[in-house]
């Protein structure tokens, strides 16, 4: 029996300068460490689905009971996210959904380093286009002698 396809990720990159990030620092001014923690957990979430996650009322009340916040005080969290650009605001509002560009490319990007390289990005998508990069064996070899290759030869 074949094992079935991940649809989401196992883990994300995070920058070590995420605690310095401006937007970042916002957040915690305007939300305190809970809304850090919160949107942490939310990316976990959304990694781990795939690259949006829709927020339900039982969403809502199963982080309130894992974090031990109150649910008010997670949708004022959310919304702060989505004030600072965290989230994007339309897919918020039209599906009540969280996803944002950079959660896309990142999504994209790391499904294509695996070797089922699934990452259809179709339902509420807002990334235009995903950038792809050159593999090595794609390049062209440049035929021209290097300075280090000639003096080796001498």
């Amino acid at each position: 029996m074949a094992r079935p396809i991940k649809k989401g990720l196992d883990y994300f990159p995070l920058n070590t300068d995420f605690m310095n990030n401006r937007t970042i620092r916002r957040l915690k001014r305007k939300g305190g460490f809970k809304a850090i923690v919160l949107y942490m957990d939310l990316l976990c979430d959304i990694y781990a689905n795939s690259y949006f996650i829709e927020i339900t009322d039982n969403y809502i009340f199963d982080l309130s009971d894992q974090l031990g916040l109150e649910e008010k005080d997670i949708r004022s969290m959310i919304e702060i996210m989505i004030e600072l650009g965290l989230f994007h605001e339309r897919s918020f509002d039209k599906s009540h959904i969280l996803t944002s560009e950079t959660i896309q490319e990142q999504y994209a990007f790391s499904k294509s380093k695996r070797p089922d390289n699934k990452a259809v990005i179709d339902l509420y998508k807002i990334v235009n286009d995903v950038k792809t990069e050159v593999f090595a064996d794609e390049t062209p070899q440049n035929d021209t002698k290097s300075a280090y290759s000639i003096v080796k030869e001498r």
